[in-house]
């Protein structure tokens, strides 16, 4: 038990570790944070709560789109990825999204470097080359991710709206993806999920996963969605990737 009291989790414990709920949540954080136990016991925990909190997660998640609840589908979503990828996605800690295509080890100091200075992938997407490289001080490591970082997927959306009755309203959501589309890193297709929903989050308005490939990310995509007037006359409209950390965008737009 000392070992597992002993780990340092990036989200505090609301249950003592010596409780069941409290041991889990520790071996679910220490899978994400690719901590190796000693303890043999705990280390066959570690890998069993990793083969099930996925879809216990994707339970969660389906079980959101049910009932509406759009903060908690989306955060279900990530705890998905940050199981698949072993990364952190929370408040409480970001790491950094490149971490899921350069996985070498040799990038581990790196990654450090980008965390500590702020520098995110659109950073390393448009300043230049030569301070990227005087920041890491790493000249091949910056070009890894650099090059990376303009592979890696990108959304950027736009929204537009009209009115179509006292009730309804017509939103046409402009979806671009900025990024090249490399199959070393994306598959012949990528979903997305597009939440639409009250700017506080009190109602989701519509959910909808959507297919993108090679063709569609060159030309962008438009997609047309009614919902029912607001209270607030205000929509917040997020789209997230189903695989990806970090490949989030989310737009607020006032009717």
């Amino acid at each position: 038990m000392s070992e597992l009291e002993n780990f340092r989790t990036p989200i505090p414990l609301l249950t003592p570790c010596y409780e069941t709920a409290g041991k889990v949540n520790v071996l679910f954080q220490s899978y994400v944070s690719r901590y190796m136990f000693r303890t043999a016991s705990l280390a066959l925990d570690q890998g069993w709560i990793a083969d099930n909190m996925q879809r216990v997660f994707d339970a969660i998640f389906e079980l959101a789109i049910e009932k509406g609840w759009c903060f908690i589908a989306i955060f279900a979503m990530n705890l998905c990825k940050m199981i698949e990828h072993q990364m952190w996605w929370t408040p409480e800690r970001k790491d950094h999204p490149l971490r899921q295509i350069l996985k070498a080890s040799k990038y581990n100091g790196l990654f450090q470097k980008l965390e500590r200075l702020g520098i995110g992938v659109e950073e390393l997407r448009t300043e230049n080359a030569n301070q990227i490289k005087q920041a890491v001080r790493n000249e091949q490591l910056a070009l890894d991710a650099i090059n990376a970082a303009r592979r890696f997927p990108s959304i950027n959306i736009g929204v537009r709206y009209q009115p179509m009755s006292d009730t309804i309203v017509s939103l046409t959501i402009n979806v671009i993806f900025p990024f090249d589309w490399d199959h070393s890193i994306v598959q012949q297709t990528e979903m997305f999920w597009v939440f639409v929903q009250e700017v506080d989050g009190s109602a989701m308005y519509h959910a909808q996963e959507v297919t993108v490939d090679k063709r569609i990310a060159k030309e962008g995509l438009d997609l047309q969605v009614l919902v029912p007037l607001s209270n607030s006359n205000m929509y917040l409209i997020t789209i997230s990737s189903v695989r990806f950390l970090g490949v989030e965008e989310t737009q607020e737009i006032v009717v």
